[in-house]
């Protein structure tokens, strides 16, 4: 669990890069080998986490599948390219999510949980200090106010330090520039409010009903997502491009189109290739599938993800697999649920945090945003396991 936090302290501060995403992957393997094999725990983690067995498997067959021409099986009323050698790239988090699993095992859970209830809520002033002073700016990012906040509520107490956290952090939450990130300030001020309230529980058992609705009924509302784009345009593209996959879905009939294709058809990414000249910056700036510094336009479609996990997974593993995915959430959330330790309110908000953070952004699709929701994971699993004598009796 030691390594588990420390790759989450470097990722949310400096991003996950190639060498971060190299060392997580290395990490990830000698877990593997030493927990599932060495450890002879394999047979025993799939049973406990048999949903998420079985999505792995799925994603590993549809893997396969998409080799043998999955998305040209069917006849779509949009046209999305095909490249597998892009495969790799998008079905990568299908290495990582077993992790979760081995997370009980990890030798060091109980070291881990302890350090965390004396130290863990220091971080957020001194992170947030460090911050201030090399970038003059006290604005957090969605993985920074995740993991923070997770921190300031591991104790569960209401001391001065305790006050100063909750306010530093709703400052943060304040002046980030992303509304995902203000949302996510406002779930962190009810788990720090209600967290000794049952009623906190049955709030957050709503997550997966309104995350569901508004990643797959708002988009089909009629008139809705013009109304979007006219308020709000970055949530009206987002809608439009969730509405973009869903076309998909339905085409295959609830299949899914696989991996290697893009994420976008090109009749909703074309219109949007082309650079446009910004008078104000006096140069020709990015539009959302034009050429950049790293990708040419033909690639952006396939690297730009629609910023909702749960519309990706149904887009490319179709209904089966978005209900293995929400299924090993739901059985993750019921351990949460019955759990009356006094790390409860940071397990709730760690939880109902990354809920948000994956159904708002590209949560399983990008290392930056998967490797912190991971690690939140698993530090849940871990704490739910620690101090029990039989992980099997869960």
């Amino acid at each position: 669990m030691t390594i588990v936090l420390a790759m989450q302290l470097f990722t949310t501060l400096f991003g996950a890069g190639t060498a971060a995403l190299a060392i997580s992957m290395g990490a990830t393997s000698v877990a593997y080998v030493w927990y599932f094999l060495y450890r002879r725990n394999l047979w025993k983690a799939i049973r406990q986490n048999w949903l998420l067995a079985a999505f792995v498997i799925q994603g590993l067959v549809w893997c396969l599948l998409s080799l043998a021409g999955l998305a040209g099986w069917f006849t779509l009323r949009r046209e999305f390219g095909v490249d597998m050698s892009y495969l790799p790239r998008q079905a990568y988090y299908l290495f990582f999510l077993p992790v979760i699993a081995a997370a009980p095992y990890f030798g060091d859970n109980e070291r881990c949980m302890e350090i965390l209830r004396r130290y863990g809520r220091w971080a957020v002033p001194v992170l947030m200090g460090l911050k201030l002073i090399a970038t003059g700016d006290i604005g957090l990012n969605n993985n920074q106010l995740l993991w923070l906040g997770i921190l300031a509520l591991w104790c569960g107490e209401y001391k001065l330090l305790d006050v100063t956290n909750f306010c530093l952090l709703l400052v943060g939450a304040y002046f980030s520039e992303q509304t995902a990130t203000l949302i996510l300030g406002v779930v962190f001020a009810g788990a720090w409010l209600l967290r000794r309230w049952k009623i906190l529980r049955l709030i957050g058992t709503l997550t997966f009903p309104v995350v569901l609705a508004v990643s797959f009924l708002l988009p089909q509302v009629d008139g809705m997502i013009d109304r979007l784009w006219a308020l709000d345009a970055n949530t009206g593209w987002r809608l439009e491009f969730w509405e973009d996959e869903a076309t998909a879905i339905a085409d295959t009939y609830g299949v899914g189109i696989g991996y290697g294709t893009t994420y976008a058809s090109y009749e909703f990414a074309e219109p949007q290739s082309e650079t446009f000249y910004n008078p104000v910056e006096g140069r020709y700036g990015e539009t959302p599938f034009s050429q950049n510094g790293e990708y040419t336009k033909e690639q952006r479609p396939f690297v730009t993800a629609n910023h909702n996990s749960f519309v990706s997974v149904a887009f490319r593993l179709g209904i089966p697999g978005l209900l293995l995915f929400v299924g090993a959430l739901v059985a993750l959330w019921k351990k949460i649920f019955c759990f009356n330790g006094r790390e409860s309110g940071a397990l709730i908000y760690a939880f109902c945090g990354s809920m948000l953070l994956i159904s708002t952004n590209v949560g399983l699709e990008s290392p930056s945003y998967l490797l912190p929701n991971l690690g939140a994971w698993c530090l849940v699993m871990a704490r739910l396991c620690t101090g029990q004598k039989n992980v099997e009796k869960m």
